[in-house]
């Protein structure tokens, strides 16, 4: 069920953003997915942000899953992609737009670094990991943030309130979305 719906649009890019919150997903990128399936000309499809409190089949790259501790960011970003559009960029330009908002939040404090192909590093540790997914004429990325927590099985795995106690989800979507549309712009149709 949505929660709530709004809008965020980034002044540079002049795109807006659709985001529709929910309290639990199977996964974000799979919700995203059948979206584009069930109606690829829908009119909030492009830029459209599915947002969740809750993961419980959150998918990594490959095999792997995504561990999903509730108080984290789980989102996944709908963008049409352009005809020409070199696929082997766009995990670097998310990867880009993540570290860069990341980077704003802790006022550039702490260290942080992309290591590729979808995981950014704050202080050498994993704080964020990217899904890109490419359906019909769409690019979906799936992002998850480390905000409350990190999982205890993954070592080398930390948290941003650990090194920014006030950042909020809010706050961290919002400039997050910001930051990947502007990174993004040269890749996107328009």
């Amino acid at each position: 069920m949505i929660d709530v719906c709004k809008l965020i649009m980034n002044k540079k890019t002049e795109i807006r953003f659709h985001i529709e919150k929910f309290d639990e997903l199977d996964s974000t990128n799979t919700f995203a997915r059948q979206k584009i399936i069930q109606n690829p000309w829908s009119e909030f499809l492009p830029y459209n942000v599915i947002l969740c409190r809750s993961q419980v089949k959150g998918r990594g790259t490959g095999d792997h899953t995504w561990v999903s501790l509730n108080g984290n960011i789980f989102m996944s970003v709908i963008f049409p992609l352009s005809k020409d559009c070199p696929h082997s960029q766009l995990s670097v330009a998310v990867g880009t737009g993540i570290a860069k908002s990341l980077m704003k939040i802790c006022n550039f404090a702490v260290p942080v670094s992309i290591k590729w192909p979808n995981d950014v590093l704050m202080n050498q540790k994993k704080v964020s990991g990217v899904l890109i997914e490419i359906v019909e004429r769409y690019v979906i990325v799936g992002i998850g943030i480390n905000l409350v927590s990190a999982p205890k099985e993954i070592i080398s795995s930390t948290y941003l309130q650990k090194y920014v106690p006030n950042a909020t989800a809010d706050n961290v979507v919002e400039l997050t979305l910001q930051e990947l549309s502007s990174s993004l712009s040269f890749l996107l149709e328009r």
